[in-house]
């Protein structure tokens, strides 16, 4: 990816993150009460195992995207 497109896309990702960023307590509770609904355990004590679960999903999600991604740009980047 060329230098400019790269830092305008980042420059992007961080606005939409400030644009989203005050909804972000509603979005972790509504995650939390979706993770615990799923698994129909109430228990507060699974909420950290819960959480756990969601955290390497995402993350594991990132990495495959990632990956993806530098598949899809090394076969358009001209050699």
């Amino acid at each position: 990816m060329d230098p400019l497109a790269h830092r305008t896309m980042i420059a992007q990702v961080q606005v939409e993150r400030q644009r989203l960023l005050p909804e972000h307590e509603e979005a972790t509770q509504t995650t939390i009460d979706m993770l615990r609904t799923s698994t129909g355990r109430d228990d507060p004590a699974s909420v950290p195992y819960l959480n756990l679960a969601y955290l390497l999903g995402v993350k594991n999600t990132y990495i495959i995207d990632h990956y993806e991604t530098d598949i899809i740009a090394d076969r358009e980047s001209p050699t």
